[in-house]
C-alpha cells in the first residue's frame, strides 16, 4: 500500500527554486535578452541573473519586480515550464 507522497521543506524549496530557475532563463531567451540586458532592465546585478539561473532561491523582492516589469504572476513562475516548440 502506498501512501501520499511527501516531501521535506528543503526538497520543496529545491524544487521550487529549480523551476523559477528554468522559468526565469526561458523568459529571458524568449524576450532575446542577455542575462545583462535581463539585469539592467531589473536593476540587479549580472551575477545576480546568472545565479538565479543556477538555482539560488529568489527573494520575494525581486519575484515581486519581476512581476511589475514582465507582467507575470507569481505562481507563474513556479509551474513546469512549457515544452519548446
Amino acid at each position: 500500500m502506498t501512501g501520499p507522497v511527501l516531501f521535506s521543506h528543503q526538497a520543496l524549496l529545491s524544487r521550487m527554486a529549480t523551476l523559477f530557475a528554468q522559468n526565469l532563463k526561458a523568459l529571458r531567451l524568449e524576450r532575446k535578452l542577455t542575462q545583462v540586458q535581463m539585469a539592467e532592465l531589473l536593476f540587479v546585478d549580472p551575477s545576480r541573473i546568472s545565479r538565479l539561473e543556477n538555482g539560488e532561491h529568489p527573494s520575494t523582492h525581486f519575484i515581486e519586480r519581476l512581476n511589475k516589469v514582465f507582467g507575470a504572476n507569481a505562481f507563474e513562475w513556479m509551474n513546469e515550464p512549457s515544452p519548446e516548440e
